[in-house]
């Protein structure tokens, strides 16, 4: 492959990056080739030493939206940081995207707890009807206070869970990053 393809190939594969760090990671793979090519090397033998220009973007493109969800944590960044951490080969399939499944599926839980304990004196109500002795109001009062209340505390606690988890799961991510370049 030569020093043109490489970098052809590199640019078309990083082309979801914006474009200043593009430029950027390009001007150093090409000063790479010239730093070979003044030492005797031919473009075909750079471009085998550096590897594969799907397996570079890969872990490039990896790094960049892990580095894209630890300044701006949200969802999506998060499900991006993993996928892209997910391409760079199947081992990451177990060690990332099922501890990652498995944290969306205890948060998705207890948020369905919190709204279940919410909507209950409504599914109360609905399906007994509305007591009709004093003491059966007091009690279905005072349980739906506990149950609203509990139901609202729990979804607040949820929000700062999940906001931990996910800086959590980014750490897990460079850590695994780091793993995979061996650094």
């Amino acid at each position: 492959m030569t020093k043109q393809e490489f970098l052809s190939k590199l640019e078309e594969l990083l082309k979801s990056m914006p474009e200043g760090e593009r430029k950027d990671i390009l001007y150093d793979y090409e000063e790479h080739f010239q730093n070979g090519m003044a030492n005797g090397k031919s473009e075909e033998e750079i471009a085998g030493s550096l590897g594969s220009p799907q397996t570079i973007a890969k872990e490039i493109l990896a790094g960049y939206h892990v580095a894209q969800a630890a300044a701006n944590v949200s969802v999506v960044n998060i499900t991006r940081a993993v996928l892209a951490t997910v391409s760079l080969g199947f081992i990451n399939l177990v060690f990332v995207l099922g501890p990652f499944l498995g944290i969306i599926g205890i948060l998705t839980a207890f948020y369905g707890v919190a709204l279940a304990l919410i909507a209950t004196p409504v599914l109360m109500l609905l399906a007994a009807g509305f007591p009709s002795e004093a003491a059966g109001i007091l009690a279905w009062i005072f349980t739906s206070m506990i149950t609203v209340g509990a139901g609202i505390l729990l979804g607040i606690g949820m929000i700062f869970v999940t906001k931990w988890a996910g800086k959590a799961f980014l750490k897990y991510l460079q850590f695994n990053i780091r793993i995979i370049k061996g650094a």
